[in-house]
C-alpha cells in the first residue's frame, strides 16, 4: 500500500504545479499516469529511494547529503517525467485549436487535463516507455 502511495505522491506535485485542477481530479490524474507509465513511475522511485538512501549513509560524510539535497532526485525525476507532460500539453493545444475552429470559446488561462488527452496520449505512446528511458 505505501508503494502504491509513492507511485501517486510521484506525479502529483508535478500535476498540480503545471495543471489547474481540483484537488480530487489531480489524485485521480496522478493515478491514472502512474499506471498508464508505470516504468517512468518505478523510474521515479528508484531515483527518490537511491537519492534518500545516499543522504542517510552519507551522514557521515557532510559534503555528500550537501551535494544530493532535495534538488538531484527533482532534477532528475523532472527528466523522467518531461516528456509525458510534453506530449499532454500538445494534445490539450490541439484540442483547444478545434474548439476555435468549432466557434466554441476556448479555455483561458491555465491548461486543465481533459480525459480525452489522457487517453490519447497513452494510446498512442503505450509501449513507448521502454524505449524512451534507454536513449
Amino acid at each position: 500500500m505505501l508503494i502504491f502511495i509513492a507511485m501517486i505522491s510521484m506525479w502529483l506535485f508535478p500535476l498540480q504545479a503545471r495543471f489547474s485542477n481540483p484537488i480530487r481530479a489531480t489524485i485521480r490524474n496522478a493515478f491514472y499516469l502512474s499506471c498508464k507509465h508505470l516504468i517512468r513511475t518505478i523510474g521515479m522511485l528508484i531515483v527518490v529511494t537511491l537519492c534518500a538512501l545516499l543522504w542517510f549513509v552519507g551522514a557521515r560524510l557532510f559534503w555528500i547529503p550537501l551535494l544530493v539535497g532535495i534538488s538531484l532526485p527533482i532534477y532528475l525525476c523532472v527528466l523522467i517525467y518531461d516528456k509525458v507532460f510534453e506530449k499532454l500539453e500538445d494534445t490539450i493545444k490541439e484540442a483547444q485549436k478545434e474548439e476555435v475552429e468549432e466557434g466554441e470559446p476556448a479555455s483561458v488561462g491555465e491548461a486543465e487535463i481533459p480525459e480525452v488527452a489522457l487517453e490519447q496520449i497513452t494510446e498512442q505512446n503505450a509501449g513507448q516507455d521502454v524505449e524512451e528511458i534507454s536513449e
